[in-house]
């Protein structure tokens, strides 16, 4: 995505990282990220700094780790696709 490696291009992988836009505000909009245990290409920490900087803005984050679960892994739909839809439907505003 990079070009490079993330060492070689800091200021590109800066600018990709979710975190760089994370800032306290008033509110923030709730956050469901899911990631597997096994993804090779996206180590697991980088999920759960996101989650951690988003709560320290003072927003909601629900991590959900997938044991086992690979980048891209096909059980996210199969595993994770009704809980993530009674999670939106259990946030205020979001509508039936």
């Amino acid at each position: 995505y990079l070009g490079a490696d993330v060492d070689r291009v800091p200021q590109e992988a800066a600018s990709a990282d979710p975190i760089t836009y994370v800032r306290p505000a008033g509110s923030l909009p709730p956050f469901s990220i899911a990631h597997g245990s096994a993804d090779c290409l996206v180590p697991v920490d980088q999920a759960q700094q996101l989650a951690d900087a988003l709560r320290a803005a003072g927003g909601r984050a629900d991590l959900h780790l997938l044991p086992g679960a690979i980048h891209a892994d096909p059980r996210f739909d199969r595993e994770l696709l009704v809980p993530t839809i009674s999670w939106l439907k259990g946030i205020p505003g979001a509508g039936a």
